[in-house]
């Protein structure tokens, strides 16, 4: 990418100059994941023959498409779990994720729940609130859309002839 430098009469003014700048173009390029350790969690608590277990999910940090991520989460639950084997499947009409659970044994479902009201949860990303979600009859359906995006505005702020000038954009497409 080309560099361009600011002329110095630009950046050498009297302080009753006033100088106009106007961006043209921006290339950023992306330095972290859509998912990270800032949005990857959630709290798991499974029910089989009175029996309760409680076990924490933390997403593979990276950059995922709505298939890659459910087949992901679907691992990471399968493999956690000690009474159930999960599915996910993406409903590209409603952009809503649905989770199946099905049971390891031949004990039949009882009760599941995620707690997404966790730090760095990623309610977003499944399509949940930042809520604790039960699931009916061994499925769960997210109730938003999901959310892949990661960071969607930028800030910056300059110190341009001694004076601050903060701008802010508010959507990235």
């Amino acid at each position: 990418f080309p560099v361009t430098i600011f002329p110095s009469f630009l950046l050498n003014h009297s302080p009753d100059e006033i100088v106009k700048i106007t961006l043209v173009d921006l290339v950023l390029k992306r330095n972290k994941y859509p998912i990270d350790t800032n949005n990857n969690r959630f709290i798991v608590s499974e029910t089989q023959n009175s029996v309760t277990v409680i076990y924490s999910i933390a997403i593979t940090p990276g950059n995922y498409n709505v298939y890659q991520l459910a087949s992901q989460v679907g691992n990471q639950l399968t493999n956690t779990s000690t009474f159930y084997s999960y599915s996910l499947t993406w409903d590209s009409i409603s952009g809503y994720y649905t989770i199946t659970a099905t049971s390891k044994t031949a004990n039949p479902f009882q009760a599941i729940s995620f707690d997404f009201n966790v730090e760095r949860s990623a309610h977003e990303l499944l399509g949940f609130a930042k809520t604790t979600v039960a699931f009916s009859s061994g499925t769960l359906i997210s109730t938003k859309m999901a959310s892949l995006t990661g960071e969607t505005a930028i800030f910056i702020r300059t110190n341009l002839g001694g004076v601050n000038y903060d701008f802010s954009l508010s959507y990235i497409p």
